[in-house]
């Protein structure tokens, strides 16, 4: 679909590029000792950094004299632009001295704004720019998108709301380097804008595997146009995780499996009915699926964080991929258990509370009783940790907790995927596959952790109302862990 619109993207990315050529500046920091030093900074990937030469102090040499406290505000000031950061944002990790004079100290500076208030006092319009590379892991092809005006060319764009604020993420490009940008249409604090950015990036990282966020800029406009931008702070963040382990795909080519040709006409295409095959139930994703999701996220900690582990552990090792996908899925058990399930079916062992408390208070006192007859010191019979444990001898069992959060969403485990929720508590206290073989142990660790790939992805999506496909790396890479599956490489949920 064509939007008729015009977005604009020169001015923000000039503004950009301005921002991070390499310049030298004066330090202005009253009363410190770097005040009037001259700054070299530079733009290197994912952070500035800088170098800056000072006059020895007599005395023992802590160093303390070219460290800034975290609220103090420096200027950064040259001929062309004044830039602002905070103490805390400015990190020395490498002193070398220069003759007997003075001293060069580098390091880096995470974070940066041409406005000194750093536009946080009010509501205004915001753009965020993520710098994404030569390589587009932010490409919106598999999303509900429109066609949009720049200049003489088009682009995609996909529009979202994040609680109640309408979002246009954009996919942009120049010189072969490609930026994604995200345009909150309404005038909206810094926090906040951050906030939902965040969660709108996670959201896409779920879905595409890749979570790209190494670092961003914050642009700040008059309108909601987004023609000429006002201000721009700039923030590294965490490193990025590249994982190439999509959730979805719009291609159902992408994932063939190469053993088995498709069905070809009498001139060797792929025939129609191959192709509509291929094809039945993919979709892309939806305004308000996305929209649920990252709402999700922004709205429940444990929620963004159990999706933060999961995408994590596509790039860890088996080691660390299966426990973190278990302890993700324990998360996400919790919120649909507490805020999803209209009609909670009490799991624990004891259904009636009454016969619970009164066969718990009765074990209690058989135990305070044997710890008096037998005359036992608190080192003998810890009562603590034995009453804690008493309180909770009718708590459900965790498989049969995770098992329920499937109910809820309407999906049925097979036998296998509920034995591998069975077995969580192993996994996450240190255990791990036993087998003789290395090789074995690497095929059977792998399997596992591609079926908790797929129940999670199948948790979270299912439950924002996703009704397409999702990828299944079991059976996808079934040739690299030996199993034999008659199954789906593409699966309806």
């Amino acid at each position: 679909m064509k939007d008729s619109r015009i977005k604009y993207f020169t001015p923000t990315i000039n503004l950009i590029e301005s921002f991070t050529e390499e310049q030298t500046f004066t330090i202005n920091a009253p009363d410190h000792h770097l005040d009037k030093c001259s700054v070299e900074l530079k733009k290197s990937e994912g952070q500035f950094t800088f170098e800056t030469i000072s006059p020895i102090l007599k005395g023992i040499q802590n160093h303390k004299e070219i460290q800034f406290e975290r609220a103090t505000k420096v200027r950064l000031i040259n001929d062309d632009k004044t830039l602002y950061l905070k103490g805390a944002n400015y990190f020395v990790n490498k002193i070398n001295y220069i003759e007997h004079h003075s001293k060069r100290s580098r390091g880096t500076i995470n974070a940066l704004s041409s406005s000194a208030q750093s536009f946080n006092s009010k509501p205004v319009f915001l753009r965020c720019v993520i710098p994404v590379g030569t390589e587009n892991k932010l490409d919106l092809k598999d999303f509900q998108k429109t066609l949009f005006r720049v200049g003489s060319a088009t682009s995609l764009l996909f529009a979202c709301n994040v609680n109640e604020h309408n979002f246009e993420l954009i996919n942009c490009k120049k010189d072969d380097f490609h930026y994604f940008i995200m345009d909150c249409l309404e005038p909206i604090e810094k926090k906040e804008f951050q906030k939902k950015c965040y969660n709108i990036i996670l959201t896409v990282g779920l879905l595409k595997g890749d979570l790209i966020h190494k670092e961003n800029y914050i642009l700040s406009y008059k309108d909601n146009t987004f023609k000429e931008p006002e201000h721009i702070e700039y923030m590294s963040m965490r490193s990025s995780v590249l994982s190439n382990q999509p959730l979805i795909t719009t291609n159902p080519y992408s994932v063939r499996i190469f053993d088995d040709d498709f069905e070809r006409d009498e001139n060797g295409m792929i025939s129609d009915a191959q192709r509509k095959k291929l094809y039945d139930g993919i979709v892309d994703v939806s305004g308000e699926v996305f929209s649920k999701l990252a709402t999700l996220f922004c709205n429940h900690e444990k929620l963004q964080r159990a999706t933060l582990l999961y995408i994590l552990g596509h790039s860890a090792t088996l080691e660390i991929r299966i426990p973190n996908y278990y302890v993700a899925l324990e998360a996400i058990t919790s919120y649909l258990a507490k805020t999803v399930d209209e009609k909670p079916k009490r799991l624990n062992p004891i259904k009636d509370k009454n016969v619970a408390s009164e066969l718990i208070a009765q074990i209690k006192t058989l135990i305070l009783k044997t710890k008096k007859n037998k005359e036992l010191d608190d080192d003998e019979m810890n009562l603590d940790v034995l009453l804690k444990n008493i309180d909770r001898l009718n708590s459900p069992p965790n498989a049969d907790k995770l098992a329920k959060s499937f109910e809820i969403i309407g999906y049925t485990l097979t036998d296998e995927q509920f034995k591998i929720i069975k077995d969580r508590n192993s996994y996450l206290h240190g255990s791990f596959i036993k087998t003789k073989e290395e090789d074995g142990r690497f095929r059977d660790a792998l399997h596992l952790s591609l079926r908790l790939h797929f129940l999670i992805g199948v948790l979270l999506l299912k439950n924002v109302g996703y009704k397409g496909k999702i990828i299944n790396y079991a059976k996808l890479w079934s040739h690299i862990t030996g199993k034999n599956i008659e199954e789906e490489v593409l699966v309806r949920i």
